[in-house]
């Protein structure tokens, strides 16, 4: 990643790398080529009885939020849908991006099977006639 502190912090890619640049339409040439240029994975999770889980992971081609460690926030990760709706990671790098991606995806399904568990455990406690709201 090459970086400097020239404003605005506008980036694109070369190859998986971040380049920074001061040139509004050189960074908007990069933006126009579209969202399959930038992404970096794309995941949706269907579960029985639930509406699918989405998970995107792309560059964004400017800085988010603070800095960490001095390295600018650059993809960005976010859940749509399920327990995790809206949960959003963010990284410096393309590698970063996939393994926080990879990392994002398997949080997600522990939790979708975390709820379907929830869910069979209070049809069985309806079945067997128990109260599911503490005996009210």
């Amino acid at each position: 990643m090459k970086t400097d502190s020239r404003d605005p912090y506008l980036w694109f890619l070369d190859g998986h790398t971040p380049v920074q640049t001061n040139d509004v339409f050189e960074w908007f040439a990069f933006i126009e080529k579209g969202i399959e240029a930038r992404r970096v994975a794309l995941d949706d999770i269907e579960f029985p009885g639930s509406d699918p889980v989405r998970i995107s992971t792309v560059f964004v081609g400017v800085e988010i939020g603070a800095r960490r460690a001095g390295r600018p926030m650059l993809f960005e990760s976010m859940v749509m849908g399920g327990p995790l709706d809206e949960r959003i990671r963010r990284y410096a790098t393309w590698d970063e991006a996939q393994r926080g991606h990879d990392i994002l995806k398997t949080e997600v399904m522990i939790e979708a099977h975390v709820f379907a568990n929830d869910v069979r455990r209070k049809i069985q406690e309806v079945a067997n006639g128990q109260s599911t709201d503490g005996g009210n």
